[in-house]
């Protein structure tokens, strides 16, 4: 009898203490995004749960948890920035490059599309050749007849411009290339170029002399028609003017 009663107290105590355990005593689960704290013994919550942490949606993909990983929303998609003559369509997100440049609309020229003038470096050079050619014309038409120096002096300031000139048109013609607007100007500043004396002259006759002078004139007069065939197309692509002879 007094062993039943013993097995009973014993056995009484056990359930309290679980009781106890089950009423007061919580093993709580952490809390996620969707679900607040836990407890795996009795199923009691505490607190609120986490929320999601989004991380932005970008052009290809949508938001994402950065803790739990749930998908929302969808992605932005690319904005796209049209394509130019020089820059391919790009996002203006991402940078992603899609396709290629448009290209100018000339290999010569204002371009129709962007107004850029291309071909401005060879321009540039030509207008350059020509004004030096023009200065230092006008140079030797006015040293090259110094009554003071005569026939020696003279000739040899003609040979000195002869070279100088010839290094000025040489430029000039390269730069031209096959372009077809500038055909007429190449082909006058080759004829030109032509005239120039292989040789330098030895001239101990004055008639020798009025003579090379005469070739010199004409070499001159040549070379104003190629400065005449420059001028429209230096005016229309808005280039510096040249020395003007007076």
């Amino acid at each position: 009898m007094k062993n039943r009663k013993r097995l009973l107290i014993i056995i009484s105590s056990f359930v309290a203490m679980l009781c106890a355990l089950f009423l007061f005593v919580h093993k709580w689960s952490p809390a996620t995004c969707t679900e607040a704290q836990k407890c795996v013994i009795c199923g009691k919550e505490k607190g609120e749960p986490l929320g999601h942490d989004w991380e932005d949606a970008n052009c290809t993909d949508a938001k994402c948890c950065r803790r739990c990983g749930e998908i929302g929303g969808e992605p932005l998609g690319h904005d796209w920035k049209a394509a130019t003559c020089t820059q391919a369509e790009a996002c203006k997100r991402c940078g992603m490059i899609n396709g290629e440049s448009l290209g100018h609309t000339t290999s010569f020229g204002f371009c129709e599309r962007c107004g850029e003038l291309i071909g401005r470096e060879i321009l540039e050079g030509i207008n350059q050749d020509i004004t030096d050619l023009i200065t230092t014309m006008r140079n030797s038409a006015i040293n090259a007849f110094d009554p003071q120096t005569f026939m020696t002096s003279s000739l040899q300031k003609l040979a000195s411009f002869y070279h100088d000139v010839d290094v000025y048109y040489a430029h000039a013609i390269t730069l031209c290339g096959d372009i077809s607007e500038l055909s007429v100007l190449k082909s006058k500043m080759i004829n030109v170029r032509n005239m120039i004396p292989n040789d330098e002259k030895e001239v101990t006759e004055i008639v020798d002399f009025i003579a090379y002078m005469n070739s010199f004139t004409v070499f001159f007069n040549a070379s104003t028609e190629v400065q005449a065939e420059w001028q429209p197309i230096r005016e229309k692509y808005g280039l510096p003017p040249n020395v003007v002879f007076n």
